[in-house]
């Protein structure tokens, strides 16, 4: 099972400088048609992470606050 989770900041400049180095090393039409418009476009990404991972992630999140 999975979550579909909102991007936020850092998930978005992840995604953006991923996109940048795939424009770069391919030059894909789609891919700058997305940079050039990213701040529209960047909504139609979501995040797709499989439950067992979120819960580690979280934990882990947990135990970092407590120190």
């Amino acid at each position: 099972m999975v979550d579909l989770d909102p991007l936020n900041e850092d998930d978005f400049v992840t995604i953006k400088t991923a996109l940048q180095t795939h424009v770069t090393g391919t030059g894909s039409v789609l891919g700058q048609t997305f940079l050039d418009d990213w701040e529209t476009r960047k909504v139609d990404f979501i995040k797709v992470i499989p439950r067992i991972i979120k819960k580690y992630y979280v934990s882990e999140q947990l135990k970092n606050q407590k120190h």
